[in-house]
């Protein structure tokens, strides 16, 4: 072979036309298909058309319990996946259900004389969109699962919280009851002390109206007392003044009378009265002698009683001594 470009690409073109294998999968369902078709003529006229023919049951269930497989684990199946009763049962519906669609498209092909078409890939998005409508339902299933799972772990704590309540229930209950009774004795206490502090409430209200009343009548006396004193103050006040201006002088004036006026003696008289009375307002009171005999009163012995009444003046009596 000649070392030229020309000859180079021969060649590489050779290779590629007996190496090269290109596979492409077409569906025939909807529009698109006759529309390429149309477009690449060389599709079918430079091409070998490999016309795959419905899967028998047993294909279908196979393919079937592959993709549920991810309904017991895995997704994708693989080494990891295996079938389960379940996934099983639903491979099983899902072949004869697609068993059964084609039949019915044959049967309308041949009355009505247009294709319907329902291919493995039709079969594969129905499986695929079982698995995953499970997988939702799964999730939502599991999710809610874990709502109630934490919920009930609310609830367990809420009963041992309730628990731990209900002793310190009992424990306040007790101490509330202990509290209580201590509170009745102290109110029993209080009404007893009430009822006494009343009583003597109403005993000092009687002992305050009866010294109310006694001061009253105290006041009233001493009022009296006051008004007889403004009275006779002024006579005092000149009695004093009286008395205080007799001197010694004039006293040894009057014992040197012989016979002094009427006048004089009479009020010497009355002086000693008047003396003689305040010792018997002294000795009031006093007690009796055994025989229940009150004791003999006698003017007092004075040095100026005289005991001869002879220097009297007739028909008068008079009891001061004058020499």
């Amino acid at each position: 072979m000649p070392d030229t470009p020309d000859a180079l690409t021969a060649f590489f073109m050779a290779r590629v036309r007996d190496n090269l294998h290109i596979l492409l999968c077409l569906s025939p369902v909807g529009p698109c298909f006759a529309a390429r078709v149309r477009q690449f003529p060389a599709l079918f006229a430079a091409a070998t058309v490999d016309w795959f023919l419905p899967w028998s049951k047993d294909a279908l269930v196979s393919v079937a319990e592959t993709g549920l497989a991810r309904l017991a684990g895995g997704e994708g199946g693989g080494a990891n996946a295996s079938s389960t009763p379940t996934s099983t049962s639903l491979a099983s519906v899902a072949a004869g259900v697609h068993a059964a669609v084609d039949a019915l498209c044959a049967e309308y092909r041949a009355s009505r004389r247009r294709s319907v078409h329902v291919t493995p890939k039709s079969f594969l998005t129905f499986v695929d969109a079982a698995a995953g409508l499970h997988t939702a339902e799964a999730a939502a299933l599991t999710s809610r699962a874990d709502a109630v799972a934490a919920g009930l772990a609310k609830m367990d704590e809420a009963k041992v919280g309730v628990g731990a309540m209900r002793v310190e229930l009992e424990e306040k209950k007790r101490g509330l009851a202990a509290a209580g009774a201590a509170a009745d004795a102290l109110l029993a206490n209080i009404s007893a002390s009430t009822a006494a502090t009343e009583r003597d409430k109403a005993r000092v209200a009687t002992i305050v109206d009866a010294v109310t009343a006694q001061a009253a009548s105290i006041a009233a006396v001493q009022a009296g007392a006051a008004a007889d004193l403004a009275a006779a103050q002024p006579a005092l006040d000149a009695a004093l003044a009286a008395l205080q201006s007799i001197t010694p002088k004039d006293i040894q004036s009057l014992k040197a009378l012989k016979n002094p006026p009427d006048v004089v003696k009479r009020i010497f008289d009355c002086v000693l009265l008047l003396r003689w009375g305040e010792g018997e307002r002294g000795r009031r009171g006093r007690g009796r002698d055994a025989r229940g005999r009150a004791p003999t009163q006698h003017p007092p012995s004075d040095p100026f009683i005289a005991a001869s009444p002879s220097r009297a003046p007739p028909g008068k009596t008079s009891r001061v001594p004058w020499c």
